[in-house]
C-alpha cells in the first residue's frame, strides 16, 4: 500500500473481474454443472466452499455476498459465523477453506506483507498455510537486499506468484482522515499506525 518501502503506483493486477472467464476456466478444468445446477469436483463430488465470518451483522453481510457472488459461477457457499479469536485459531491451524482478513502493518516496509506468504511462516503469520518452491527461494533472496528498485523487482516476481496460485486476493488499503485543531500539539499522522494518540496533548490557554 501507499507509504510502504516497495509501493509501486504504476502495479496493476494480473488477475481481472470476469464471471464469463472464471465459468469458461472451471469447465475447463473439469468442474462441470451438475443437474441440480451447482458445480461438482472432477471426481464427481459435490464442490462447496466454506466460508468462515465474524458472528456480527457485518459478517452476516459478508456472506450474503459472497454467497451471491459465488452462485454466478455456479459454486455453492455455506457460511459458519464464530468469534474473531475462534476464526484466527483456526486460521493458525490451516482449518479455514475461505476467510477474509485484515493485515495492519507492524513496519512501513513491504517485507512486512511479503513475509506472509513465505512457507516456513506457515502456523506463525502465514494463516494461507501457502507454500511455493520459488516464492521462497525469491523471499530469502529479497532478505540479503537494500530497499530500491532491485528489490521491488524481485518483489514484482513474488507478487505475480501469488497472483497466479491465488492463496489470497488482495482487496484494498484504507485511508484515514484526520482533522485536527489550532490547540492540539503534536499531532502527526501515521503511514500505518493509529496509536499516535498517545503523544498529542492538549494548548489549555487556546
Amino acid at each position: 500500500p501507499p507509504g510502504v518501502a516497495g509501493y509501486s503506483p504504476a502495479y496493476k493486477t494480473s488477475t481481472l473481474y470476469s464471471v464469463k472467464a472464471a465459468n469458461m476456466l472451471l469447465d475447463r478444468y473439469n468442474y462441470k454443472i451438475g443437474a441440480d445446477g451447482w458445480r461438482r469436483t472432477p471426481e464427481g463430488k459435490p464442490l462447496v466452499i466454506e466460508l468462515i465470518t465474524a458472528n456480527t451483522s457485518r459478517g452476516q453481510q459478508q456472506g450474503e455476498f459472497w454467497k451471491k457472488t459465488l452462485d454466478n459461477i455456479h459454486i455453492k457457499l455455506t457460511s459458519k459465523a464464530m468469534p474473531f479469536a475462534e476464526g484466527i485459531k483456526l486460521e493458525k491451524q490451516c482449518k479455514t477453506m475461505f476467510k477474509s482478513s485484515a493485515w495492519i502493518a507492524d513496519y512501513p516496509d513491504a517485507d512486512n506483507f511479503m513475509q506472509l506468504f513465505y512457507g516456513k511462516n506457515v502456523n506463525v503469520t502465514n494463516n494461507a498455510c501457502f507454500k511455493h518452491a520459488e516464492y521462497d527461494r525469491l523471499y530469502e533472496q529479497s532478505q540479503s537486499m537494500p530497499p530500491g528498485p532491485e528489490r521491488d523487482l524481485v518483489y514484482r516476481k513474488m507478487t505475480r506468484i501469488l497472483e497466479v496460485n491465488m492463496p489470497t486476493m488482495m482487496l484494498y488499503s484504507t485511508y484515514r482522515n484526520a482533522l485536527a485543531q489550532p490547540h492540539v500539539i503534536g499531532h502527526k499522522s501515521h503511514p500505518i499506525l493509529s496509536t499516535e494518540w498517545m503523544y498529542i496533548d492538549i494548548d489549555t490557554k487556546k
